[in-house]
């Protein structure tokens, strides 16, 4: 594979709270950035989602602005839910699971305030808050996640080796041990133990 130097980015990862930073020099000619955009998603060196938030809720509201023109042309309730979903939700939703365990609280409050002044302002039927959206998103890809032939699948851990089943489960899987919250919270550690 040949590499395109120009388009070639290196980010160093390290703890959010790190006293002392050593950073490795660069590679010769190769960037040496604090935040990465890979698939859509924003990732900082020091493993924190602000940028992906702040994106996501700029581009959102200016959604939000589109949706006020289309209701002041008079389109029809159900029409105004299919362009939501379509321009502001699936903006949201897009990769979730993978930044939405990391987010804060205030970032959280942030994102469900815009939910609720497109509900208040009836640009939509519904509402929505990240909480629950999170909530199904791991559970829908929990379960296909479970199926032996799904491409994530290798990422679970092995089974229990315990002879006791005392009440139903919805997985068997061992659960690891975890030392940091970066590590509890992400996707896979998180539907381990929530649905244990």
């Amino acid at each position: 594979m040949i590499k395109n130097l120009n388009k070639t980015k290196e980010i160093v990862f390290r703890r959010p709270s790190i006293r002392h930073l050593l950073a490795p020099a660069p590679v010769s000619g190769i960037e040496q950035v604090m935040c990465a955009k890979l698939l859509g998603v924003i990732f900082q060196q020091n493993l924190s989602f602000d940028d992906q938030v702040d994106v996501v809720l700029r581009t959102c509201s200016q959604r939000v602005y589109l949706l006020k023109l289309l209701r002041d042309q008079g389109i029809p309730q159900h029409n105004m839910d299919i362009v939501f979903h379509a321009m502001v939700l699936s903006k949201i939703r897009y990769a979730l699971c993978v930044w939405g365990g990391h987010i804060t609280a205030d970032q959280k409050n942030r994102l469900n305030a815009l939910l609720r002044r497109v509900y208040k302002y009836r640009f939509i039927s519904d509402t929505y808050d990240i909480d629950s959206m999170l909530s199904d998103i791991d559970t829908k890809l929990f379960k296909k996640m479970r199926n032996g032939y799904h491409c994530i699948n290798f990422l679970l851990p092995s089974n229990k080796s315990s002879v006791y089943d005392l009440r139903e489960r919805m997985h068997d899987y061992e659960l690891p041990t975890w030392q940091s919250n970066i590590f509890r919270n992400s996707f896979v550690v998180r539907c381990l133990y929530r649905f244990k």
